[in-house]
C-alpha cells in the first residue's frame, strides 16, 4: 500500500473520531441542557449515559489507530504525536471523568458540594486538545513521517 494511501486511511479514522467528539462533546450535550422540562438531575444521568458510550467508542477509536500506525510503520515522531493524544485521553479517562462522576453522584444524592469544582473545564479542555490533534494529524503526519521510509526531502523531491 502506499504511503499516501495510509496516511489518509489513518487520517479517515482521526476525522471519525473527532466528528463523534465534535458531535458528543459540542453539540449533543450542551442541547440536552436546551430543553426546559428536562431537569437537572435527568440531564445529567442522560450525560453520563451518554458519554460512557461515547467512552468505548473512543477506546476503540484509539485501538484501531494504534494498529493502523503499527501495520503502516511510522515514524517515531509520529508515535510521539500519537502518544500525546494518548496521554491526554489517560488523562481526561482517569484522573477527570471519575471527578465529574463523584460530582455527580454527590448530587444524585443531595450532598452539597464544598467548593466549586473545575473538572468540567478540564474535560471540556481535554475534548477541545484531543480535536485540535485529530484535525491536524495528517497534516502533521506528511511533514514528519517521511523518516520511516528512509526517505529524505531531497529524495521525495527528486533534487
Amino acid at each position: 500500500m502506499k504511503r499516501e494511501n495510509a496516511n489518509y486511511i489513518i487520517y479517515a479514522m482521526c476525522l471519525l473520531w473527532c466528528g463523534v467528539l465534535l458531535g458528543v462533546s459540542f453539540i449533543a450535550t450542551p442541547a440536552k441542557f436546551l430543553v426546559a422540562e428536562l431537569d437537572i438531575v435527568t440531564a445529567i444521568k442522560v450525560g453520563r449515559a451518554t458519554f460512557e458510550v461515547y467512552h468505548y467508542f473512543e477506546i476503540a477509536a484509539v485501538c484501531l489507530v494504534f494498529f493502523a500506525l503499527c501495520a503502516f510503520r511510522v515514524s517515531k515522531t509520529v508515535w510521539l504525536y500519537f502518544g500525546i493524544l494518548g496521554l491526554v485521553l489517560a488523562v481526561q479517562t482517569f484522573f477527570v471523568q471519575p471527578r465529574l462522576l463523584a460530582n455527580s453522584e454527590k448530587l444524585f444524592t443531595g450532598i452539597a458540594m464544598q467548593s466549586k469544582s473545575y473538572a468540567h473545564l478540564y474535560y471540556i479542555f481535554c475534548d477541545c486538545l484531543k480535536a485540535v490533534l485529530l484535525i491536524s494529524f495528517l497534516p502533521a503526519m506528511k511533514f514528519i513521517n517521511t523518516d520511516a521510509y528512509g526517505l529524505t526531502k531531497a529524495k521525495v523531491t527528486g533534487r
